[in-house]
């Protein structure tokens, strides 16, 4: 809210004003001072801490969790927890996710196992990935095969590459890539904001496979 323009500033001061019935406004700011002082006083502040995403990190990883399956228990990987630990927010909604059902880990793996192929290999990996897609048995697997690449390939543009990351060997080889990643994200994108991640999966990944061949 600290970044409006003047106009859009005049305009929510008549609206947090005189609000109509049950309506509410939600604004963000990384830094309150900068924000008008009419808007502040017009205002409830709720100061919100970050989530400390390494110790997050770790309680995935430490944590023993149950699976989609009657009695099945299921230990996250580093690569799998590190993604967690920035993609939700609370540990019981990490719970009921794989409690519902096996989505998740199946569409994780099928990407992390595509992207480590894919560094050495353009062909073995799209042989890969097409396959274990028509083998799958989990009906939302493929949407978190699709957010998996998007992570994966964001950290490699984004140069990601802490020591802590269990992606640090990866990310470098994903990177030498780079042209090829940015036609691929587009692809991957363009799914995701147009809400079009029930496309056939087969249909979309050929897409992606194809705007991710170096030849071109």
């Amino acid at each position: 809210v600290e970044n409006i323009t003047e106009e859009a500033a005049n305009a929510l001061l008549k609206f947090l004003e005189e609000p109509k019935a049950g309506q509410v406004a939600f604004l963000t700011t990384d830094n309150p001072t900068k924000v008008l002082k009419t808007i502040l006083s017009r205002s409830l502040s709720v100061p919100l801490a970050p989530i400390e995403t390494k110790k997050y990190e770790k309680t995935l990883l430490d944590t023993e969790f149950e699976g989609s399956k009657e009695g099945e228990k299921v230990h996250l990987s580093a690569g799998e927890a590190y993604y967690l630990s920035l993609n939700t927010s609370s540990i019981e909604d990490v719970k009921a996710m794989l409690k519902e059902d096996g989505s998740f880990l199946e569409g994780f793996s099928i990407a992390e196992n595509f992207v480590n192929t894919y560094v050495t290999n353009y062909r073995s990996s799209a042989f890969l990935l097409l396959s274990q897609v028509a083998q799958s048995k989990e009906p939302r697997c493929y949407n978190w095969i699709v957010e998996t690449l998007h992570f994966l390939f964001r950290l490699a543009l984004l140069g990601k590459e802490e020591e802590d990351n269990p992606f640090a060997d990866l990310l470098p080889e994903l990177e030498k890539k780079k042209d090829a990643l940015l036609r691929g994200e587009e692809v991957l994108q363009d799914a995701i904001t147009g809400a079009s991640l029930n496309y056939n999966p087969t249909l979309l990944l050929s897409r992606l496979l194809v705007s991710l061949d170096e030849r071109k």
